[in-house]
């Protein structure tokens, strides 16, 4: 359970990235990062603006590592889910489009997050691909591309110098975006770390 007043205070922490990890600490001391994830899904609209390039990667953060908790009521209802809901709102209130790559793009390097950025990467691809009135895209193709090629360059990166990726539970989806975004499923890749 998060609070209303545990929440002003983190949004307030917002203003100072020390301040921020600080507070997001404390909820996981706690145990409840799962509820202020579902917290951001609920109040995004609350999220400052100002805030943008400290909350966004904290949202990859937390999505990283409750990428495999259980939802509370629905499997259908899990943090990450709520992690890249809220993402996604998040980077719709940036009216610029172009200042959304930007700031998608830091927080991904910022993180070295894979999991949220995927999804926000892919929803794009297929929002462009699809070219449906009803899904607009956030992003311009170009823009996608090069976010494409960052996520694949932190993926390369961790597959050859971060034993733990093999340990990870979104593995096997990480596999099938990097094999949709560089066309091959061994671009880029060292296979003899991801099977030592």
């Amino acid at each position: 359970m998060v609070s209303e007043s545990d929440f002003a205070d983190l949004v307030d922490a917002a203003a100072d990235g020390v301040a921020l990890a600080a507070a997001i600490d404390g909820f996981r001391a706690r145990g409840a990062l799962p509820a202020l994830v579902a917290r951001f899904d609920e109040a995004v609209d609350q999220l400052p603006l100002e805030h943008f390039e400290r909350l966004m990667p904290a949202i990859f953060g937390l999505g990283e590592e409750l990428s495999s908790a259980p939802g509370s009521d629905s499997p259908f209802n899990t943090p990450f889910i709520s992690a890249w809901r809220s993402a996604t709102w998040f980077l719709r209130r940036i009216e610029d489009r172009k200042e959304r790559a930007r700031i998608l793009s830091a927080a991904m390097v910022e993180t070295q997050a894979l999991a949220v950025p995927s999804v926000l990467i892919s929803l794009e691809a297929e929002a462009l691909e699809k070219d449906e009135p009803s899904r607009a895209p956030e992003l311009d193709a170009e823009d996608v591309e090069k976010l494409k090629q960052a996520w694949l360059q932190i993926m390369t990166d961790r597959a050859d110098n971060d034993p733990t990726i093999l340990d990870h539970d979104r593995l096997v989806g990480h596999l099938y975006h990097w094999q949709d975004y560089a066309g091959s499923i061994g671009a880029g890749v060292s296979w003899r770390t991801l099977t030592k």
